[in-house]
């Protein structure tokens, strides 16, 4: 019908069959053009997506190791107060046990007098 072969082997553009190629083509390229367009949006927004959880762990690791110190800094500062509070204890027992033993001396002595002295 209207299919004309050009000497270079195209076809004629006034033909439907190569009018119909051409809008293919087109639309081809057109959807090709918007895949790239599109692809260049996921790749920035995945770029973007990949920074902010480098920055989220990174953040998340400072304050674990901030905990990590804090909980060392409070496990020293307990084991002070509770060895302090043993010290305390201890020297609490070595000062009634001195009292307890230099009251029961002086009853002594005080009896022994009161015997010699005849009271």
């Amino acid at each position: 019908m209207y299919k004309s072969v050009l000497g270079d082997g195209s076809m004629d553009c006034r033909t439907p069959e190569a009018s119909g190629k051409q809008y293919m083509i087109r639309s081809k390229r057109q959807a090709i053009a918007a895949c790239e367009k599109q692809i260049t949006l996921l790749m920035n927004v995945n770029g973007k997506l990949m920074q902010e959880i480098k920055e989220m762990d990174s953040s998340a690791l400072k304050n674990a190791r901030n905990l990590l110190e804090q909980y060392g800094k409070y496990g020293k500062a307990i084991c002070k107060v509770s060895n302090w509070g043993q010290h305390q204890t201890d020297e609490a027992k070595n000062e009634l046990q001195n009292t307890q033993t230099m009251v029961e001396k002086e009853l002594k002595d005080a009896i022994c007098s009161c015997e010699v002295e005849g009271c």
